[in-house]
């Protein structure tokens, strides 16, 4: 298990619409079928999206699994800065199998975030600048 994960944007080849939840939904899938991941993910899949006013809801199902906090942990803020890559996306709320996956890799009860739980921009990209990676 690394001691760390570098999370980074990957190009692609998916065209863009006019609806941000079918462009949400694409970019989701591919972000979870990617071969990349220190992550393993069973029969995950994008159940729902809707979006409406900035605001991204969306819905997965399946079993996602890592060795150690810090692999789910990268899972869940990889998932988080898939859908906030879309500028359109202001909040968000996503949930694996009904809870927000913002509970992915927590390991006190103090860390838990409710269910319906809406990360920010702001949020994300505090975290992003806190944690951005400068090669030496």
């Amino acid at each position: 298990m690394p001691d760390t994960y570098i999370l980074a944007q990957t190009a692609s080849d998916i065209a863009y619409s006019p609806d941000t939840a079918a462009d949400l939904r694409a970019a989701m899938e591919a972000a979870l079928q990617d071969d990349r991941n220190g992550w393993i993910s069973s029969n995950v899949e994008v159940v729902d999206v809707t979006f409406r006013d900035g605001h991204a809801d969306m819905a997965l199902q399946g079993e996602y699994y890592g060795v150690g906090d810090v692999t789910l942990i990268a899972a869940r803020m990889q998932i988080i800065m898939t859908v906030f890559a879309n500028p359109s996306v202001q909040t968000a709320s996503v949930t694996l199998n009904g809870d927000t996956i913002g509970n992915m890799g927590i390991s006190m009860s103090l860390d838990a975030k409710p269910a319906d739980y809406a990360f920010t921009r702001d949020e994300i990209e505090t975290f992003i600048n806190e944690n951005m990676y400068v090669s030496p």
